[in-house]
């Protein structure tokens, strides 16, 4: 499995500048990526600001999802970056929330560490 980790000390409120762009995707775009594999792929998330689904690219694209996250999205302009809820510390992962519906209503499917214990 891919995933981000850090490699210094994070404080609570400081930016991870794991930078990523977005690429809005349509409806379509969305399903035939999704038919394409059998597989989800965990870059392609809902926009509420923007109403569409959205393509990450670039390294944010590798920063996995847990329901007790210690990141959000944050929007710069154009780029993914992250804002640090909770401090982190030089080689722990970096967790964002991709969204309460992400894994079916209410996460039901959700298979994070956490809903997983």
């Amino acid at each position: 499995e891919v995933g981000v980790f850090a490699t210094r000390n994070f404080k609570k409120g400081e930016v991870v500048n794991l930078r990523g762009g977005i690429a809005d995707l349509t409806e379509e775009e969305d399903d035939e990526m999704r038919d394409s594999g059998g597989r989800r792929d965990f870059s392609v998330l809902w926009s509420e600001r923007k109403n569409c689904f959205c393509l990450l690219l670039g390294p944010a694209r590798f920063v996995n999802h847990d329901c007790r996250n210690n990141v959000e999205f944050q929007l710069v302009g154009a780029n993914m970056t992250f804002k640090v809820l909770e401090d982190i510390k030089k080689d722990e992962e970096i967790f964002t929330h991709y969204g309460e519906h992400y894994f079916e209503k209410d996460n039901a499917a959700c298979l994070c560490a956490t809903c997983e214990q």
